[in-house]
């Protein structure tokens, strides 16, 4: 008899689409993630990702670069909106 697994369902953005997880593996990565987060955060219509998603992929993203000892603006727009909710 085979059982059926059940996948965790993915996040989708705002047209429905699968959305991945940014590739935190190096430093150079994390740091491209990052800027990226900022563009769509500042020009949410260059992204179909909506405004939770970002925050919980920042969230990822500077934990890795934490992990990774790097610096970057801790008072960028990202953080002032999380750390003021």
């Amino acid at each position: 008899m085979s059982r059926l697994i059940k996948s965790k369902q993915k996040d989708r953005g705002k047209d429905g689409k699968v959305i991945n997880h940014m590739e935190i593996s190096t430093k150079e990565k994390c740091r491209f993630g990052l800027n990226l987060l900022l563009l769509w955060w500042k020009e949410p219509d260059k992204t179909n990702w909506t405004q939770q998603q970002i925050i919980d992929e920042y969230k990822r993203v500077t934990n890795k670069m934490d992990e990774f000892k790097m610096d970057y603006d801790k008072n960028n727009p990202i953080a002032q909106y999380i750390n003021n909710q």
